[in-house]
């Protein structure tokens, strides 16, 4: 049986983590509202850039060879997975999300590329750790062509 002392440790770490924690979260709340901010911020610009070019477009005469509309015939996912952290789910789910287009959209598209932004992604889509990843026989996907991960800017 535990001693008094022994229980009393254990109230201090667990209060020791839940404050460990909390403080993580709100760090993680703090960056979640400055890339919002960005985000929106950056909003009127896109708004802007779509209306020049919608203009541009408009003003062109005749058929000029980036206007004409081709049919596609190559798609690229861009993965954007996590390199560290509590995100495994965030991970999962990205990842299960684009094995599922990849599933749904394959007989649409000659090749389907993957390039992959950080870590998380080679090692989930790894065959050695149990995980197919390998998309259906009658798709050309190259996958987990690990692109470097980018150095976090805060």
């Amino acid at each position: 049986m535990a001693t008094l002392r022994d229980i009393q440790k254990r109230i201090a770490s667990v209060k020791n983590t839940e404050q460990i924690t909390r403080a993580m979260y709100m760090v993680s709340a703090a960056k979640l509202r400055r890339a919002q901010m960005a985000a929106e911020s950056s909003r009127p610009y896109a708004e802007a850039l779509g209306a020049t070019i919608s203009d541009l477009a408009a003003r062109v005469s005749g058929n000029h060879p980036l206007l004409t509309v081709r049919p596609v015939k190559k798609v690229e996912i861009v993965l954007f997975t996590s390199d560290r952290g509590l995100c495994g789910g965030f991970n999962a789910n990205l990842i299960r999300t684009a094995e599922r287009f990849i599933r749904e959209q394959c007989g649409q598209y000659e090749q389907i590329e993957v390039p992959v932004v950080g870590s998380r992604a080679p090692t989930i889509l790894n065959p050695a750790n149990g995980r197919s990843a390998r998309p259906p026989p009658t798709c050309s996907v190259p996958w987990a062509t690990n692109l470097p991960a980018t150095s976090p800017t805060t």
